[in-house]
């Protein structure tokens, strides 16, 4: 298995973390200070973080996974799926989702068909 990471000057870079780094947080619809100081680190260490010039502690790597809601191997690039947070949902709001992203699966592989 191919290793999601580099050593460069001596420490671990993870391949692509910036770059999920960077689309988790616009997803939360943040800018670069705001999560950072939501994660409490200084904004100029977490641009560091999505230009991929800084690899984070273990401790903030652990903090980020929880602030996104993601899993470690999904930052890692182990696993392609990113998890999404049902917490505050009624059960027939997940329903609800989950219908839609069976109905959105199925469009898309009708569309792939068709081609």
């Amino acid at each position: 298995m191919l290793k999601p990471y580099k050593e460069k000057e001596g420490k671990l870079m993870i391949y692509g973390l910036g770059e999920k780094l960077e689309v988790l947080r616009k997803g939360k619809r943040l800018q670069q200070n705001e999560a950072a100081n939501l994660l409490g680190v200084k904004p100029s260490t977490f641009s560091g973080y999505e230009n991929d010039t800084t690899t984070p502690s273990l401790e903030v790597f652990s903090d980020l996974c929880a602030f996104y809601n993601v899993s470690a191997d999904y930052l890692l690039g182990y696993d392609k799926k990113q998890m999404l947070s049902v917490e505050g949902l009624t059960d027939d709001e997940i329903g609800l989702i989950s219908s839609l992203i069976t109905k959105f699966k199925e469009y898309h592989q009708t569309e792939e068909t068709d081609d």
